[in-house]
């Protein structure tokens, strides 16, 4: 975030109260633009507080942040004259943040004459809705009404944080591109299982249980995690090979199933450095206890039962996706 208690530079006037300065949204700019890049794009229009970008993108896959601007007298003007400009060939997009546009309040002015008012001074605009106020609806703090119905507004937290902001309106909200498309059908899928190993077995060693086994009729593939695509020669049933070969496959897999879409790795095999620990303390035992609860230790490396490389203590782990 770019800016400071007295703005941005290094300007020694005294710092602005929170109620002059105004908070903008905007997107639609060069990805090659950082704070203090947008800091010199805001500041032709008004003093500059700071800047923040999110390092999240919107749900339409752009960059986008909140720049807080001092003492701006119109604020939907000033939003209309910097949604119009350009940086660089891209036009920025910039308007009130969500969280913000209740906050301001419209006011009009009286036509001139004998008491006569506009139509327009009766209406309260809140979030792009009007509701009118006829006589016999009351306005109090906080609520309006209109007929029956009620409306109720909550203050809105003044003090809240930016990334407060970003986090409540990216949490638990797809970003990605959404797009439909054709989904083929692979006979030899259809006649493919899935076979589970264990924790303690990696992908390579159950090939090479494959080729100890004599098991050339048959295909393997890695799934991801701890799964591997069964897929037999042309002509030959799959399950009459399980069927017929069922205690080795025992011994290999803790699980056999028929391939179905469903199956979709939920974790990742990745390999560590773990620095810091003691030589005397490198043993299999050890290194299942220091990578945690939330991983589990796969495999231990060449150079490190070894003992070539005494730097760190190189691990492969299985840890959620999610991690």
């Amino acid at each position: 975030m770019v800016g400071g208690p007295f703005g941005y530079g290094r300007s020694r006037r005294p710092q602005q109260s929170f109620n002059n300065v105004t908070t903008f949204f905007f997107s639609n700019f060069p990805d090659n633009y950082g704070e203090y890049d947008m800091v010199k794009v805001f500041q032709r229009w008004a003093r500059v507080k700071e800047v923040f970008i999110s390092r999240r993108m919107n749900r339409w896959g752009r960059r986008y942040g909140f720049v807080r601007l001092f003492n701006v007298a119109n604020v939907r003007r000033l939003e209309r004259e910097m949604d119009q400009a350009w940086v660089g060939n891209m036009k920025l997009y910039v308007n009130i943040p969500r969280y913000r546009r209740s906050d301001l309040v419209h006011t009009e002015v009286p036509l001139r004459g004998k008491g006569v008012q506009s139509e327009r001074s009766n209406m309260e605009e809140r979030n792009g809705h009007k509701f009118k106020l006829r006589e016999g609806n009351k306005k109090e703090e906080g609520r309006y009404y209109k007929g029956k119905e009620r409306k109720e507004w909550r203050e809105v937290n003044k003090n809240q944080s930016y990334a407060d902001v970003v986090k409540k309106d990216s949490l638990n909200v797809w970003k990605g591109p959404i797009f439909e498309t054709k989904q083929q059908t692979l006979p030899w899928l259809n006649n493919s299982a899935v076979g589970f190993f264990s924790g303690e077995l990696s992908y390579n060693q159950v090939c090479e249980e494959f080729i100890l086994g004599g098991m050339n009729m048959v295909k393997v593939r890695y799934l991801g995690d701890n799964m591997a695509l069964i897929t037999p020669n042309q002509g030959i049933r799959v399950e009459d090979i399980i069927r017929t070969n069922k205690q080795w496959f025992e011994s290999v897999f803790e699980a056999v199933e028929p391939w179905t879409d469903a199956h979709v790795a939920g974790h990742k095999i990745i390999w560590v450095r773990c620095y810091g620990l003691p030589i005397s303390l490198w043993n299999k035992d050890c290194f299942s206890k220091v990578v945690g609860e939330v991983a589990s230790l796969v495999e231990v490396g060449k150079a490190t039962e070894n003992w070539e490389n005494l730097e760190y203590a190189r691990l492969q782990v299985r840890i959620p996706k999610t991690c």
